[in-house]
């Protein structure tokens, strides 16, 4: 896997880690704030049957980094 490039935190500055993470049998990705906790989407992977197109996990972790790195800085 290629290394990742976070954004610190929009809120604190602090350094940010990309968090694996999942629901029920599901895997996915979460940027999570090391400082202060704040959290960015969490992005699962999806077969398509109920959220249209099919997500990998690898394209789960990029939207999940893409989703961080946008966010305002407050």
């Amino acid at each position: 896997m290629k290394r990742i490039s976070l954004r610190p935190c929009p809120h604190c500055g602090g350094m940010a880690i990309l968090r694996r993470t999942g629901m029920l049998c599901v895997l996915g990705y979460q940027a999570v704030c090391a400082e202060c906790g704040c959290t960015g989407r969490m992005v699962l992977e999806s077969t398509g049957s109920l959220s249209g197109e099919p997500r990998t996990l690898q394209q789960a972790r990029q939207e999940a980094i893409a989703a961080w790195n946008r966010r305002c800085v407050l």
